[in-house]
C-alpha cells in the first residue's frame, strides 16, 4: 500500500485531508485509524501523518 507523508500544520483536520486526498470528507476516520490517532486532537503540529493513497484498497482490507 502506498502512503503520502503529510506534516500536520495549524488548522489541519482529518476531514480536510480526506477531502483533499479522496474528494470525500467522510473518510476522515481512515486517516486516524491508519495513524493510530483516532481524533484530530491526538495529533500535534509537526507530526507526520501517513495518508493511504488508495482508499478503495483500505476499505476492502478493513471490511475483510
Amino acid at each position: 500500500m502506498e502512503f503520502d507523508n503529510y506534516i500536520w500544520k495549524i488548522g489541519d483536520k482529518y476531514w480536510k485531508l480526506a477531502q483533499k486526498y479522496y474528494n470525500d470528507p467522510t473518510y476522515w476516520w481512515v486517516i486516524g485509524f491508519i495513524n493510530k490517532k483516532p481524533i484530530d486532537s491526538d495529533v500535534q503540529v509537526g507530526d507526520v501523518i501517513y495518508v493511504p493513497l488508495d482508499i478503495e484498497s483500505v476499505i476492502t482490507i478493513l471490511e475483510g
